[in-house]
């Protein structure tokens, strides 16, 4: 998107929210979709997160692969979604799974099909990234602030998130560096993608997140037979 919003940014605000021991029945769904969280930026609150060689944002769908044709063909799921488990684990029927990981620059990033090999300066999917409990909907909006709603459902999931990932790491220093944000896609012209801020993240003409907002999935899981 050549357009951006300014953002004032949550991360102050997001710390002194409840974590996930804190808030009663609010925990981390067992599955669930990810989005883009920061209410303070109508352009980017609620925008669904799919996933096809990194964490896309401004995708109506999600691609996905399957070895499976013709009568073999009902093998294969037939999820729509970047569906994600656990502590960010992808939901694939693919034997041995697939993982998420950080390169060095801050993209995000998935293994290829029967391969769990990162770089050996990546982040992997355990490292980094912490979850914060959001309050639950009763008593909360039943639409998030400035979310572009129905009219854009294939873009946009306006529901109340149950809480958002944030990613931080320690540089060389000892200090402390993260937060994530939508920057520019090497994969489409038009779209953004999910960075996290590394130690040598550099990518320019990218708008800061409060978060990436998990939203409780549904459907059938695994979600598809591979991510690409």
């Amino acid at each position: 998107m050549k357009q951006f919003f300014s953002l004032l940014s949550l991360l102050s605000l997001a710390a002194a929210w409840p974590t996930q021991r804190q808030v009663e029945n609010n925990t981390l769904p067992s599955a669930y979709t990810l989005t883009a969280y920061d209410p303070s930026n109508s352009l980017y609150n609620g925008l669904k997160v799919q996933i096809s060689g990194g964490w896309n944002l401004f995708a109506s769908s999600n691609p996905s692969y399957c070895p499976f044709t013709g009568a073999e063909a009902s093998n294969c799921p037939n999820g729509t979604e970047g569906v994600v488990t656990g502590n960010l684990y992808p939901s694939s029927l693919v034997p041995g799974g697939q993982d998420f990981y950080v390169r060095n620059n801050g993209q995000v990033q998935i293994t290829v099909q029967h391969s769990h090999a990162i770089p050996p300066d990546a982040y992997p999917i355990y490292q980094g990234w912490y979850w914060t409990a959001l309050p639950t909907p009763s008593g909360y909006e039943s639409n998030l602030p400035g979310c572009p709603g129905a009219s854009n459902a294939s873009f946009y999931d306006c529901g109340p998130p149950s809480g958002f990932w944030n990613f931080r790491v320690q540089n060389q220093a000892n200090e402390t560096v993260g937060g994530l944000r939508a920057c520019p896609s090497e994969f489409s012209e038009d779209g953004m993608s999910v960075y996290a801020v590394t130690p040598h993240f550099n990518a320019t003409g990218c708008t800061e997140l409060a978060g990436l907002g998990t939203r409780n999935y549904t459907g059938t899981t695994p979600a598809v037979w591979a991510y690409y």
